[in-house]
């Protein structure tokens, strides 16, 4: 909690300072006299941004980083059914057998093929998919604020409210040691594990579809397996990474299958 806190309130001030400059002053302006755009906002915080970071690190904390990453890339599949259900028609063949196939492929993954037995603990895989829906949340609640008052206003304001939130019960605890080494590693995650890859990602929001962004995301994951697996010696066999590579393949042929109807809306 004191690390979520932390990184999402000085994310929050690191991408909200260029906000203040005089050319970018009129966009942060209308978002905050806006009453409907302000509750819009403190919903996506909420819910988005700090739901989403909080039940992930909950996932690895109680799992690993490889797990909890996988876990939260079900999101396509949690936001196609979304998708779905909001323009009431049925899932089509493919995404109902791409479904089994990522299902399936997560199986692999939990039990390592020992079906009798999980290798990540049940609160972990509790937690991964409680982040992969709100990765789906955040993913697509936002859109249409992105596209109206650009991404950096959007989320400096989401992450700095969302930090403020938290700053009350925070700073009622104790710290934890802070070392140079401390300090380092808490520049790093805020500057690039934050505020670059939040802006980064949700700015792909004003041009591209959610799940045309989920799909480009999707390399996290593999990343996540060879840095886990390589130098954290997270505890993975070779069955649960080939049902890894599964739920990876089922998640992407879904995002696929998603983009083609919008390239030719265009």
């Amino acid at each position: 909690m004191w690390l979520l806190w932390f990184r999402t309130l000085l994310s929050g001030i690191v991408l909200m300072a260029p906000s203040l400059r005089q050319s970018e002053l009129p966009r942060l302006r209308a978002l905050l006299t806006s009453s409907r755009d302000m509750v819009q906002i403190i919903i996506f915080s909420i819910c988005g941004l700090l739901a989403v970071q909080l039940t992930y690190f909950l996932a690895i904390s109680n799992g690993n980083a490889v797990s909890a990453t996988i876990l939260q890339y079900l999101s396509p599949l949690i936001l196609t059914v979304f998708v779905a259900v909001k323009a009431m028609h049925l899932p089509s063949t493919k995404e109902i057998s791409t479904l089994v196939l990522a299902v399936s492929g997560t199986a692999l993954l939990l039990t390592d093929g020992h079906f009798g037995t999980m290798v990540v603990p049940k609160t972990a895989v509790y937690w991964g998919l409680a982040s992969a829906c709100f990765s789906a949340f955040y993913t697509y609640y936002p859109v249409q604020l992105i596209r109206k008052h650009g991404s950096q206003v959007v989320l400096g304001t989401g992450l700095l409210f969302g930090g403020l939130l938290l700053t009350p019960f925070e700073l009622t605890k104790s710290f934890p040691p802070i070392t140079t080494e401390t300090i380092l590693l808490l520049a790093f995650i805020v500057l690039f594990g934050s505020a670059l890859s939040f802006h980064l990602y949700l700015g792909s929001l004003a041009r591209l579809a959610p799940v045309e962004a989920i799909l480009l995301a999707s390399a996290e994951p593999i990343s996540a397996a060879i840095v886990g697996v390589g130098f954290l010696a997270a505890p993975f066999g070779p069955i649960a990474l080939i049902g890894g590579v599964l739920t990876l393949f089922a998640v992407t042929s879904v995002a696929v299958g998603e983009r083609k109807p919008n390239k030719l809306d265009e």
